[in-house]
């Protein structure tokens, strides 16, 4: 029934056995040594299986998962056997748990799906497979499956609707990023808490320090600041709910454009010792972020590689690994280092399709696309960009457009290049696109597809338009800038727009029009 030999605690554990064990051993059919009991060969077990009657095998199916020391999942099985499906159910749901402790999403939904086989619309596992969804980056159907459990529960159990809407808040604030729907969470987690007069001031802390975090992002920083407020009157010392604090006052300081405080409460949370795999990622993260808003490449880099082997000891969860390796990337480029970002470039494709999610996947496809036309791999990457803006990568998508515009442009491919611009001016705009930047990067790739035909006045006013709007721009980014990043796309900045290395790249394109020396 095991299907594998049984440990000697767990024949132990079975009881005395049969009185003709030992002719059993000495017939040459088991083996039994330090490792176990078992049979000589598999086919010898599956002659024993097949005639054994169906009551004696449920029996016996009951018997080890009672006993076995297996993993959770492997004593769900035969619990399942047995007929004993709450039994079995819960132990998958328990399988899924250590699934997601090591970062096996995917593992971690397939066992949540079974128990709900046994379990139809059971809320408790639905929530659990919410989860499981958003540590695997499908955030769709994180959202349909959190609806379905919330619809299963009492809307009088303030108690359990308030937990549903907190851990819900939780997994939106941390691995799926969407500060937007954190707020609402958050939001109802504390008008049903704030009704059951026995929450425990921890619950409670954590949030208010939730909903502060997703105020100061995405909401008011009024009520940020209230949030604020009621957290340090609950006088909550735990090191998680001292990390959710700290970042929330970060993007409070971040909003308010002090970039240098918001770094310093950062590292207050990583000092805390608390954090969740994702919340220990957004933290090294955004530190990343603000170092390179500051021009600090360099440390930027440092940054982003500790946040990637903290979430590397906590699981490696695709929906972390993906944007930590685009942000290494990106930095990389700046650095000038590109086969080290390709290598974090095929990382981060490798980690998105473990995950199997197509939005991560489309994500690769979009950053392995600007890679190569930052690298002068323009047919690569116009292809790239073109996959990825067809999956609806969650990217900017005028600057996705912009950057395929100028590929197609530097191969000589003019008239897909303007129809490419038109597309840009179709798209609709964010505060995350920053059009100002749009402007002088639409006037430069203008610039490229008049020098493609060979139009050197038509390029020389237009190289001339975005070297004038690079110039204008503030070589620092505020931090609502980066916060855009988190709101509209989900994800932390991959990096700053360095006004004075765009225009470089204007300069040395206008240096082409130059006449040769004679």
């Amino acid at each position: 029934m095991a299907g594998r030999p049984l440990t000697h605690a767990e024949l132990d554990a079975l009881g005395p056995q049969p009185q003709d064990a030992v002719a059993a051993l000495e017939s040459g059919l088991f083996t039994a040594d330090r490792a176990g009991f078992g049979f000589r060969h598999q086919l010898l077990l599956d002659a024993a299986l097949a005639q054994l009657p169906p009551p004696r095998a449920r029996a016996l199916h009951g018997e080890l998962g009672a006993v076995i020391a297996g993993p959770a999942a492997e004593v769900a099985r035969h619990l399942r056997a047995a007929g004993q499906d709450d039994a079995a159910a819960q132990r998958l749901a328990g399988a899924a748990s250590e699934a997601l402790r090591v970062g096996a999403a995917t593992e971690a939904t397939a066992f949540l799906q079974e128990a709900l086989d046994l379990r139809p619309g059971d809320p408790a596992l639905l929530l659990d497979l919410a989860q499981a969804y958003a540590y695997n980056g499908r955030r769709d159907d994180a959202e349909a499956t959190l609806e379905r459990a919330l619809r299963r529960i009492d809307s009088a159990d303030h108690a359990t609707r308030g937990a549903a809407h907190l851990r819900a808040a939780r997994w939106h604030a941390g691995v799926l990023c969407w500060p937007r729907r954190t707020v609402e969470e958050a939001s109802l987690a504390l008008a049903a808490l704030d009704r059951v007069p026995e929450t425990d001031a921890r619950t409670i802390a954590e949030a208010v320090a939730l909903g502060a975090w997703a105020e100061a992002a995405a909401g008011d920083p009024a009520r940020a600041e209230q949030l604020l407020r009621r957290f340090d009157a609950l006088g909550v010392e735990d090191p998680d709910i001292r990390y959710e604090n700290a970042n929330a006052r970060a993007c409070q300081a971040m909003r308010q454009g002090r970039l240098e405080e918001a770094m310093d409460h950062f590292a207050e949370g990583i000092a805390a010792g608390g954090g969740s795999p994702d919340t220990i990622y957004a933290a090294w993260t955004n530190r990343a972020a603000l170092a390179a808003a500051l021009g600090r490449i360099a440390e930027a880099l440092d940054y982003a590689e500790h946040g990637l082997a903290a979430v590397h000891d906590l699981g490696d969860l695709p929906p972390l690994v993906v944007p930590l390796h685009a942000q290494r990337a990106t930095l990389l480029v700046r650095l000038d280092r590109i086969d080290d970002a390709r290598a974090a470039i095929a990382a981060e494709r490798e980690a998105a399709e473990r995950s199997g999610a197509p939005s991560l996947l489309a994500l690769a496809e979009h950053d392995e696309g600007l890679l190569c036309v930052a690298a002068g791999e323009y047919e690569r990457g116009a292809a790239l960009l073109s996959r990825a803006l067809d999956q609806g990568a969650a990217v900017s998508r005028p600057v996705a457009r912009l950057a395929r515009a100028e590929a197609l442009a530097r191969l000589g491919r003019a008239d897909e290049a303007e129809a490419e611009l038109r597309a840009v001016t179709l798209e609709p705009v964010h505060a995350v696109d920053r059009p100002p930047v749009l402007v002088a990067r639409l006037s430069h790739v203008q610039g490229l597809v008049a020098l493609a035909r060979d139009d050197a006045d038509l390029a020389t006013r237009r190289f001339e338009e975005s070297a004038a709007a690079w110039r204008r721009l503030p070589t620092v980014g505020a931090g609502g800038e980066l916060l855009a990043n988190l709101v509209d796309l989900g994800r932390p900045t991959l990096g700053p727009v360095e006004p004075a290395r765009e225009l470089d790249r204007v300069l040395a394109d206008q240096r082409r029009l130059a006449p040769l020396p004679t």
